[in-house]
């Protein structure tokens, strides 16, 4: 089971507010006889800059996996091909390396540029087969539907217009707010 521990409500979504978030969670969130964190998350940059850059976001400390929904989404936008994007979930989602296998060898004769996306990205952040340790347990998305509703019940002064994509949840709040972005990290239990 997946429940939201923390979040920050920031100007922008950028790589020193992540960072910032991150460095906030684990100062004061985070259990110091946690030895590791697993966080699922898109592939936003700010996410990435702080995962690589703070000591205590890197492995063995914590392991950083991808949101296939977010691979995907991102494939799909680049191939728009329904038959690809499918062939994209179907390779990150097998458990078995010779359907692995054979959907890459099917997705390079079908679209080499396709192929060649899906390499540039480090198998083992984003395949459920190449997952060392099963550290996602089997989860392949960020997000879960629920949170949006939670947040918004508990915070009535933002829009009900939520944008439930990735490990971020874009708020709108009334113009005069000067909070935009909700961070939203999710921690298996």
């Amino acid at each position: 089971m997946i429940f939201p521990v923390a979040y920050a409500l920031v100007d922008e979504e950028t790589n020193d507010s992540w960072k910032w978030f991150l460095q906030q969670f684990q100062e004061n969130v985070q259990d110091p006889r946690q030895r590791k964190l697993y966080v699922i998350s898109d592939r936003h940059a700010g996410i990435l800059h702080a995962m690589n850059n703070l000591e205590a976001w890197k492995e063995p400390h914590a392991h950083h996996r991808f949101c296939l929904r977010h691979v995907r989404s991102n494939f799909a936008s680049k191939f728009k091909n329904v038959t690809l994007k499918r062939m994209c979930w179907l390779i990150g989602s097998t458990t078995q390396e010779p359907k692995y296998e054979r959907l890459m060898r099917e997705l390079e004769t079908t679209n080499k540029a396709a192929s060649w996306y899906l390499k540039q990205i480090d198998k083992t952040k984003w395949t459920l087969l190449y997952d060392r340790g099963m550290r996602r347990w089997g989860n392949l998305m960020s997000q879960q539907r629920s949170p949006a509703k939670l947040l918004t019940s508990c915070f009535p002064c933002a829009a009900p217009a939520v944008d439930t994509n990735g490990s971020t949840l874009f708020l709108i709040f009334p113009p005069k707010h000067p909070f935009t972005t909700f961070f939203f990290l999710n921690i298996p239990f």
